[in-house]
């Protein structure tokens, strides 16, 4: 259980965001999917378009 929870830290640190999520889908024992939370919209859009 514990390496779970830290594959979940380890893809957290993988997020852009200042509230990092981390996450591992289990199923039987092993990962069977994990993820990170991030932007939608990739950051280089955003500045587009604050600078016009």
């Amino acid at each position: 259980m514990q390496d779970f929870i830290n594959q979940a830290l380890l893809q957290a640190k993988k997020s852009p965001m200042v509230a990092q999520y981390g996450a591992v889908l289990v199923h039987r024992n092993r990962i069977i999917s994990k993820g990170y939370n991030t932007y939608k919209t990739p950051i280089s859009t955003l500045n587009k378009h604050c600078v016009l």
